[in-house]
């Protein structure tokens, strides 16, 4: 998997960082990996969950956002976002959905993503997304969770990671019903 970490526009950016795209739509994820290269921000993709994990597990020190798909057969989105987080818990997380805010906040049962990013949107929308994510703390989140996850919870995620049974169960379904 190439990647390719030199800009490929203004480098006017906010912090430096690549961007991690990450969406199982082939032309999605090359239309938004030029716009994201467009702003001036490096480009990593991923197709899948289980491929970002991968990326973001040789790259993290060097990925300031990841661009995150919420739905994505095998691996979605929260999983991917979880399994992330047990690899760094101050990634920082753009979730972009069709689905409204408010329907994905139902669905998260831990910390939520630093941001979130209603599709279909506009180049000016990205842009504020991803500036927005490499400027916010590590535990700043748009969508503020009900619960956070346990130290437990966490320990247990990595664990399944290492076993390659993250994709099975990240994310307890049942909360989601």
């Amino acid at each position: 998997l190439p990647v390719d970490l030199t800009p490929t526009g203004p480098v006017a950016r906010v912090t430096d960082g690549a961007v991690l795209v990450v969406d199982d739509n082939a032309r999605v994820l090359q239309a938004v990996s030029q716009l994201v290269g467009a702003l001036g921000y490096p480009v990593m993709t991923a197709a899948s969950g289980r491929e970002a994990l991968g990326v973001f597990g040789e790259h993290h020190t060097q990925i300031g956002c990841v661009l995150l798909d919420l739905t994505m057969p095998d691996m979605d989105g929260l999983e991917t976002m979880q399994a992330l987080r047990a690899v760094d818990p101050k990634a920082r997380i753009v979730l972009s959905s069709g689905y409204s805010e408010q329907s994905v906040r139902r669905r998260i049962s831990g910390d939520g993503p630093t941001r979130f990013l209603q599709k279909p949107f506009v180049e000016d929308d990205l842009k504020a997304a991803i500036e927005s994510a490499m400027r916010a703390s590590s535990r700043e989140t748009k969508l503020e969770s009900r619960n956070r996850i346990s130290p437990q919870r966490t320990q247990r995620t990595q664990r399944r990671i290492g076993e390659g049974r993250v994709g099975s169960c990240a994310v307890d379904r049942r909360a989601h019903v």
